[in-house]
């Protein structure tokens, strides 16, 4: 629901049973959100929120939540300071994270995505995390502690991406799919350095890549050097890992603005790798489904 509605409906009113919560509104000027109104939600589990202002939150309003997606919002450590140890899912757009030395726990953790926010990911304790995605003025931070659990990586970045195969290798030892939306050169710098070093990365299967949003696709040049480096690391290895590029042969593991699936309601950050469906088959479909067969 939109700001101002959100502030008709639920101020002053109980809602024991609601499970998800979503509010998004770009129109109105710095909106401020009073928290304070609010009656308990008990049965809240996910809160999705974009470009307002919060006033601080009482105690009382939400339980420990799971999942959590802010963009753009101000204010947000009251949001969040009840949820560290029972979130799952955690996703964060344009915010600014004050500079202090505090670790912050989140033991449950498994999804988690960090658009144009800094100053967070080295304080983060994440020994749970699956699945991580950042972009957009992501400074070159380190988790506190190496990720062994972690299988897919997304980075989206306008200009110069910060990873290389020794930072992933010591990071995310255990990496399966790694999703890169940058400029041609630097994913050839990697695969190149990766085609060298067999026993990085040992893991890897899926390798999925891209321009940024709009930015087109590689030349054909470029692909054939990916391409050729990648089957000189599969010449070396056992575990045989396959370039995607953007609409071929397969759904490509996708990063997306955290805003988005705040405003849609469902989660653009990931998808399933699959193959496309044959032409034939897909026609044999649809005239199948005409005929009633």
């Amino acid at each position: 629901m939109r700001h101002n509605l959100a502030h008709l409906l639920l101020e002053n009113h109980s809602f024991p049973i609601l499970q998800s919560l979503t509010i998004n509104d770009r129109h109105i000027r710095d909106p401020v959100f009073r928290w304070s109104t609010w009656d308990a939600m008990p049965a809240l589990r996910s809160l999705r929120v974009s470009h307002i202002l919060v006033d601080t939150l009482p105690s009382k309003a939400f339980p420990a939540l799971r999942v959590l997606a802010l963009s753009r919002v101000k204010e947000y450590d009251y949001v969040i300071q009840n949820s560290y140890h029972s979130l799952t899912t955690l996703m964060l757009d344009s915010l600014y994270v004050p500079d202090t030395s505090e670790t912050l726990e989140f033991p449950s953790l498994r999804f988690l995505s960090l658009f144009a926010v800094t100053n967070l990911k080295h304080r983060m304790s994440v020994p749970a995390l699956t699945t991580y995605h950042e972009g957009n003025i992501t400074k070159e931070e380190s988790f506190s502690m190496p990720l062994p659990l972690l299988t897919e990586y997304g980075i989206y970045q306008n200009f110069k991406p910060l990873f290389n195969v020794t930072r992933l290798d010591q990071c995310y030892p255990n990496l399966s799919r790694f999703s890169v939306r940058t400029r041609a050169s630097s994913v050839k710098a990697f695969l190149h350095s990766l085609s060298g070093r067999p026993s990085a990365l040992p893991m890897l299967r899926i390798l999925a890549v891209g321009l940024p949003f709009g930015g087109g696709g590689y030349s054909r040049e470029d692909k054939d050097s990916m391409i050729n480096d990648v089957f000189v690391r599969n010449m070396t290895t056992s575990v045989e890992m396959e370039l995607c590029f953007d609409g071929k042969l397969r759904v490509p593991l996708y990063f997306g603005h955290v805003r988005v699936y705040i405003k849609e309601d469902r989660s653009r950050l990931t998808s399933t790798l699959r193959r496309w469906i044959d032409p034939i088959e897909y026609l044999s479909f649809v005239l199948g489904c005409a005929l009633g067969l």
